[in-house]
C-alpha cells in the first residue's frame, strides 16, 4: 500500500466544514473534478452511505463510507475505480477544532495500483504526486466552498450554489 496525506488550516469553525464533508453526496460543492456525486444507497452519511462521483469530462467511480466516528471523520473505500489503474484505494477525512474560529482538515489517501511492479513503480514516481496535490485541491475547494458558498469546479472556476 502507498499513502500520501495533505492539512489545511481553515478560518472556519470546526461545525461548519463536518457540515460540509458529512453531507457524503455533497462533494461535487468543494471537489474540483467531481460535476455530481449522487447517492447510490438511502444513507446521506455514516457507515454504509455510498456515492457515484461523475467526473468532469467523464469517468466515474464508486465510494462507500466504511468507518465512520461522527464530528470527527470517516474512511472512504473506493468500491470501483472505473478506469483508475487502482487496485484497492481508501480515503480518510478527519475534521479538529483548533480554535471557535479554525479548524484542521487531514485528507489521507492509502491506495495499491495496479499492474504489479510496474503499478509500484508509477506509484513511487507519479501517483503520490499526483494525489497528493489532488487531496490539497480538495481541501483548497473546501474552504473556497465553505467562505463563498459557491461551487468549485475545474480549474478553480466557480459557480452560484
Amino acid at each position: 500500500m502507498f499513502e500520501t496525506h495533505v492539512a489545511r488550516e481553515m478560518d472556519i469553525p470546526v461545525g461548519e466544514v463536518w457540515k460540509a464533508v458529512e453531507d457524503f453526496g455533497g462533494v461535487y460543492r468543494y471537489h474540483p473534478l467531481v460535476e455530481s456525486s449522487p447517492l447510490s444507497a438511502q444513507l446521506t452519511s455514516g457507515e454504509g452511505a455510498e456515492r457515484v462521483c461523475h467526473f468532469h469530462g467523464g469517468g466515474s467511480i464508486q465510494e462507500k463510507v466504511c468507518d465512520f466516528e461522527p464530528g470527527k471523520g470517516y474512511t472512504i473505500e473506493i468500491t470501483d475505480p472505473g478506469s483508475f489503474p487502482l487496485k484497492e484505494a481508501r480515503g480518510r477525512i478527519e475534521v479538529e477544532a483548533l480554535s471557535d474560529d479554525r479548524t484542521r482538515v487531514t485528507f489521507s489517501m492509502h491506495f495499491l495500483p495496479k499492474f504489479g511492479l510496474l503499478g509500484a513503480i508509477m506509484a513511487r514516481v507519479m501517483m503520490k504526486a499526483q494525489f497528493r496535490k489532488l487531496l490539497s485541491r480538495v481541501l483548497e475547494g473546501l474552504e473556497v466552498h465553505l467562505k463563498t458558498g459557491a461551487i468549485v469546479g475545474p480549474k478553480g472556476r466557480l459557480s452560484a450554489a
